[in-house]
């Protein structure tokens, strides 16, 4: 086997484990226009990570501030 197939082969054999992304636990509670509203401010960059953080603390919603950005970025498991 090659190392192109070999990296394909471990990649779809690959167990996701860990903690969910809190962003994503988050999206899963919200209907649909309170999630194109949250999408619509990710996209939007005037909006702060650290604003965004504080508005959804202050709402009773539990993300962390690294998983803000890091999902922002598109650097957390929901898009792996």
């Amino acid at each position: 086997m090659d190392l192109v197939s070999a990296l394909a082969e471990l990649r779809e054999n690959s167990i996701v484990t860990g903690f969910p992304c809190s962003v994503n636990t988050v999206w899963k509670t919200l209907n649909d226009k309170e999630r194109q509203a949250l999408e619509t401010v990710f996209a939007d960059s005037k909006v702060s990570t650290t604003s965004l953080y504080e508005l959804l603390i202050a709402n009773k919603y539990k993300v962390g501030k690294a998983s803000l950005y890091k999902h922002r970025a598109k650097k957390c498991r929901c898009f792996r």
